[in-house]
């Protein structure tokens, strides 16, 4: 199957458009019957469209009996075949092909975004302690730490300018063409650009809090795989996101439900918020460095995680971000979308459930629902006492 696969990606976007092009004419050959051939020349498109979109359907059931709507494109293009309608076979393959290819470009487009994002984040910062100056790397700083920001440069975290003006480059995260002018009170966020005066700032939100790195981390919700066949079929057809809305349906626990596009910007966030009305949890999927003991880290979406102030508060060693390849395993999510939900599956057996205790004391709890492109809102109480309860799983609450 893996060398399948492969034949089935040699060529990339350059084989693709050639043989949406050569499927296009023949179909339209086929239509206009211009030229007279012994069999419909829309087998053309059935052949180069349509014999990857069945391979690609064997392909998935064989190796993780993965049923998408290429599967259901199969079996169209199958009985079209079999009941004499080569046209309109060869055109659905077509089409599909067309979409999928489309969808391949965006993806590209995405992950060039993305590696632009990487470009952007700044690597050092100047840090002003005991009245001198000094460099370090930007993973160094510390929410309240003082730092200086010379003109041309990128703002290393977000924070509070506490002394000086300036204009700032916003573009990288409002889009904004022009510099937007900055003085004390104001905020700044890393990755954008100082442009004129220098400036202090006092640092709120750093590391894998910070703006930029929040961004990276939703851009990267985009699949950068080669694109399948993507429609509503494929968007319920996780195991965990069937789970979650069949047990919430089972456990008649009401909830509002917010959908976005997978590669989302800091503005989707913020209308995220606002739609439901309140801030989305932050889950965090953690490890020890063995890898052996896993957590499930739910706590304030605004607050700062700090790995020393996590594993004190559980007497435990200091812990990591787990894998990304251990949390599509185990949680059945990407990053992006780790949610308390997981819970619900056999493999997450062996994840610890950790409620920061800020959490449980909001009347309502927002999360993803196990994918990139929803997002819900449901009643505390409901998460702690039926969800998690009818997964038969135990949880535990800390202070950090």
């Amino acid at each position: 199957m893996e060398k399948l696969e492969h034949l089935l990606e040699l060529g990339g976007t350059k084989k693709d458009i050639t043989l949406l092009v050569i499927s296009g004419i023949a179909l339209i050959l086929s239509l206009t019957k211009a030229i007279p051939l012994p069999f419909d020349i829309a087998w053309v498109s059935i052949i180069l469209c349509g014999v990857p979109i069945v391979l690609e359907a064997i392909i998935g059931l064989v190796t993780a009996f993965d049923i998408k709507a290429d599967v259901l494109v199969s079996l169209a293009l199958i009985a079209s075949v079999c009941i004499g309608e080569d046209f309109a076979a060869g055109e659905v393959a077509f089409i599909m092909q067309l979409g999928a290819l489309l969808e391949n470009l965006t993806v590209a487009k995405a992950r060039a975004g993305i590696e632009k994002l990487v470009h952007l984040t700044p690597q050092t910062a100047r840090i002003i302690s005991g009245g001198s100056e000094k460099t370090v790397p930007a993973e160094q700083v510390k929410v309240g730490d003082i730092l200086r920001v010379l003109p041309g440069e990128s703002v290393p975290v977000d924070g509070i300018i506490i002394s000086g003006q300036t204009s700032v480059n916003q573009a990288v995260m409002t889009g904004e063409s022009l510099p937007v002018d900055k003085s004390v009170g104001d905020e700044v966020s890393s990755g954008t650009v100082n442009q004129f005066g220098t400036f202090e700032m006092r640092a709120t939100k750093v590391g894998e809090d910070s703006s930029i790195q929040r961004m990276i981390r939703l851009v990267q919700s985009a699949d950068a795989g080669k694109a399948k066949i993507v429609g509503i079929a494929d968007r319920w057809a996780t195991e965990l996101q069937e789970k979650v809305y069949k047990t919430l349906d089972s456990l008649e626990i009401p909830y509002e439900r917010v959908d976005t596009d997978e590669a989302i910007t800091m503005e989707d966030c913020v209308l995220i918020d606002e739609k439901l009305k309140m801030k989305m949890v932050k889950t965090l999927f953690l490890c020890n460095r063995q890898q052996t003991l896993f957590y499930l880290f739910i706590t304030v979406g605004d607050k700062p995680f700090r790995s020393k102030d996590f594993s004190t508060a559980l007497g435990i060693s200091r812990v990591s971000f787990a894998p990304a390849e251990l949390m599509d395993k185990m949680l059945g999510t990407k990053i992006g979308a780790a949610t308390v939900f997981s819970a619900l599956l056999s493999s997450a057996e062996d994840v610890q459930i950790i409620f920061d205790r800020d959490v449980l004391k909001e009347e309502f709890y927002g999360c993803s629902d196990g994918t990139t492109t929803g997002y819900m809102k449901i009643k505390t109480d409901d998460i702690i006492h039926k969800v998690l309860r009818f997964a038969k799983r135990n949880h535990s609450v800390i202070e950090v």
